[in-house]
């Protein structure tokens, strides 16, 4: 399980990243690229989110109490009946996030990205 309770995020790119049931409680994460993320059943009370890239992200589970989500697009966002969202919080208001009853997102490994050497094999 990831912990990274209370870290400062400046100009992350965390593109499809797997943050599964990761603890990110109060984590200041403005503007940070975080879309096609699996963050299922994470942990992100208090988290400052303004601004940050969430499209196509899994939220499924996720706790959000107390998180600033403001300006932060909530696109093809995946979420249950299971995701907690802050007090008052609508997200019909910000978006299509919806629940969905797909797979959760699958991170891509490195190896998928790596070049292959053709002769070498």
């Amino acid at each position: 399980m990831d912990r990274l309770a209370g870290a400062i995020l400046p100009d992350a790119i965390l593109y499809q990243a797997d943050l599964r049931d990761a603890v990110l409680t109060g984590i200041v994460a403005e503007g940070v690229d975080l879309r096609a993320t699996d963050m299922s059943r994470a942990n992100l009370r208090n988290a400052n989110l303004r601004g940050a890239r969430l499209d196509s992200s899994d939220l499924r589970g996720a706790t959000l109490s107390g998180a600033v989500l403001t300006g932060a697009p909530l696109k093809r966002v995946v979420v249950d009946d299971n995701t907690v969202w802050p007090d008052g919080y609508k997200p019909t208001l910000t978006g299509p996030a919806r629940s969905r009853s797909l797979p959760p997102i699958r991170p891509r490994t490195y190896d998928e990205f790596a070049v292959r050497d053709e002769q070498a094999e």
